[in-house]
């Protein structure tokens, strides 16, 4: 387990963010339940709440009651809020708009997104599955928020394209009692909003409100990016308390990300026993594990039915890397060497490729969840490329400088990034799930996972290099390998542990230095972050 995953288990059992057994996701003390069953909720490497967002996909949970019903009471929720998604839309898309101050696009220019607050009857989601359309809602009444976080847009808009479908910039609505759903129909329509300007993929404090100011008046407002819109609500069927949360997008809108970020203080790494501050009690409990050892584990061998590329890299001239799959998709590699020591003893040998080469490899066919496994030894020198995958314009990077790496979406912003990558060799997994949920491992253990863009379907990957962009990494490479599964954590530490056994990190929360035990080195760590406090 390394130190990403153990800070997770710790979060976990401080604040609850830990899957259910029914697929829920506890999370800032609260179970949330998806309305399909091919969840696409998770808590990624930041231990945020993420959502991969689709059509017509709700989250929803249950939240400590709280009273409406006599002048001054205020219901208020708050996160932090980013989304994200492909900003740039085909001609053909119809999203334009001829009244507005910009041409709209894709995310910037539809409010898909609604934020809810429910006073229920008794009745409540308690399970994955359960569909925007349920009995259990007609007894529901409460507001909702639809907006659009992304336009930028300082009028409210209303407009139609040219397939027919009308768009708008963002309105409040009232849920009736007696509907079946909380908000994907447009029903109980009250003002429109403008926009909120927030750059895709940025963060902003994001607060939904509702005070009641007498028997028959209500304030309803939104908040984010600097940005607040209200309303007022006179009519009857006014919520009397309010105890159920719930997030929706109705159509299908070209967002790949939406993150909650609960706003509670976080302690710091080292701040072991999370009283918010790192002290002579943290110490303790590293000195307890002082020379506290990883031990050695396994795995369980992978269905060998669902390689379909397998490179051992043993060859000794040419330019040709063949599979030993079966399946003929043989790979190319580029200023080379063979015959170079493999990553262990029994494996044969390797390839070397120089910082103007590198190996091309072909998985075509793989449309759905896949992984992508291999062994190598990189030269650390520049900013460089490690492995790449996606199709001919949409590309992740997994790349690195001396000891830090960085996931890169499309040549933007980093996805993630820390440090941990140690030289020599070390066996790398990326299994993704869904298109766009990956998860990564560094020589058997869990080292990071999250949302990520559009990766499938791959057919062409590259180690060590990228065609879209420049920074080759010169490096050993051996035993690449492609299945049309995402393989299980156990099946991933079987292909690292290679020849022997891969040694698994102390399961301790003091292994703040990325290694196999507790030592001076996890104690300077430790000391850098002395007498801190939360955040």
């Amino acid at each position: 387990m390394n130190i990403r995953s153990i800070l997770l288990v710790v979060l976990a059992v401080v604040f609850g963010i830990a899957g259910g057994s029914g697929g829920e996701i506890q999370w800032d003390g609260l179970t949330w339940y998806y309305s399909k069953t091919a969840n696409r909720l998770f808590i990624n490497g930041d231990g945020d709440f993420e959502w991969t967002p689709e059509k017509y996909g709700q989250f929803i949970t249950r939240i400590p009651e709280q009273d409406f019903k006599d002048a001054g009471d205020v219901v208020e929720i708050t996160y932090i809020w980013m989304t994200d998604g492909y900003n740039d839309c085909p001609p053909d898309s119809c999203l334009t708009c001829d009244r507005c101050s910009d041409n709209i696009t894709c995310i910037a220019g539809t409010s898909d997104m609604r934020v809810g607050l429910f006073e229920a009857d008794g009745e409540y989601v308690d399970a994955d599955g359960l569909d925007v359309h349920n009995t259990i809602f007609e007894g529901y009444k409460g507001y909702n928020f639809r907006f659009g976080p992304n336009i930028d847009e300082d009028i409210p808009t209303r407009w139609t394209d040219c397939a027919g479908e009308v768009h708008k910039t963002g309105m409040f609505a009232k849920k009736p009692q007696g509907s079946d759903n909380l908000m994907t129909i447009n029903e109980g329509l009250m003002d429109y909003i403008p926009g909120f300007g927030l750059a895709p993929g940025e963060y902003s404090l994001f607060t939904v409100r509702i005070e009641r100011k007498s028997r028959r008046e209500v304030e309803l407002s939104i908040t984010l990016n600097g940005k607040t819109y209200t309303d007022t609500d006179s009519s009857s069927g006014q919520p009397q308390k309010i105890d159920v949360l719930a997030v929706h997008m109705r159509n299908g809108r070209k967002y790949t990300r939406l993150v909650l970020r609960s706003t509670k203080p976080q302690p710091a790494e080292a701040d072991f026993n999370k009283d918010c501050i790192v002290d002579g009690k943290d110490l303790r409990e590293l000195t307890g594990d002082w020379l506290k050892e990883g031990s050695y584990e396994g795995g369980t061998p992978p269905n060998e039915n669902n390689l379909k590329v397998h490179y051992p890299l043993d060859e000794t001239s040419g330019s040709a890397a063949n599979d030993a799959s079966g399946n003929n998709n043989h790979g190319v590699v580029t200023d080379h060497t063979w015959a170079v020591p493999g990553a262990n003893a029994n494996t044969g040998g390797a390839v070397h490729v120089g910082e103007n080469g590198g190996l091309t490899g072909y998985a075509p066919g793989i449309s759905g969840d896949f992984t992508l496994a291999l062994w190598m030894n990189p030269e650390h020198s520049n900013y460089d490329r490690m492995v790449s995958f996606g199709d001919v314009t949409h590309v992740l990077h997994f790349s690195r400088e001396v000891g830090v790496w960085e996931l890169v979406w499309n040549g933007g912003d980093p996805l993630a990034g820390g440090g941990g990558l140690q030289s020599g060799w070390h066996h790398l997994a990326f299994v993704v799930t869904g298109g766009s949920n990956m998860h990564i491992y560094y020589d058997g253990g869990s080292f990071w996972q999250g949302g990520v863009g559009d990766v499938v379907p791959i057919h062409e990957f590259h180690v060590t290099y990228s065609p879209q962009h420049a920074e080759p990494l010169a490096a050993d490479i051996d035993d690449v390998r492609v299945y049309d599964c995402a393989l299980t954590a156990d099946e991933v530490l079987y292909l690292a542990s290679g020849a022997s056994p891969v040694l698994v990190p102390p399961d301790s929360p003091a292994n703040l230095y990325f290694d196999q035990v507790i030592d001076f080195q996890d104690f300077a760590k430790l000391a850098s972050y002395w007498l801190q406090g939360c955040k």
